[in-house]
């Protein structure tokens, strides 16, 4: 089993998030009509309040919540990875050239 972490946001503001889900998957290559994918999806209300709804994907979800709002998919797995990357990037270039190293991966990237 495979979780996916998700986001829907506004397609006119992708700083405004509507709701937050999770994909879950039974195999590494999901199609859609796996009948045993599933995406929990939690919609966010502005009173605090919120719903929770079940589709049958991330894609069934988004098109189902656009209806009322454009949405575009965000899959946070690569949202999150791409900060992790920055962010060690900014490590590497701001750490003193004799400071320990104890990261492997670091080392190796240095060296190339």
């Amino acid at each position: 089993m495979h979780a996916t972490l998700f986001s829907l946001v506004v397609s006119d503001n992708p700083d405004l998030v509507a709701a937050w889900g999770m994909e879950i998957t039974y195999t590494e290559e999901p199609d859609e009509t796996d009948p045993q994918q599933k995406a929990i999806l939690y919609i966010g209300a502005p009173n605090g309040e919120g719903s929770i709804a079940t589709h049958t994907s991330a894609e069934a979800a988004r098109d189902r919540w656009s209806m009322k709002v454009p949405l575009s998919l965000v899959w946070d797995a690569d949202t999150w990875a791409d900060a992790h990357a920055e962010l060690d990037k900014q490590s590497l270039a701001t750490r003193p050239s004799n400071a320990p190293c104890d990261d492997k991966q670091e080392l190796d990237s240095e060296e190339t």
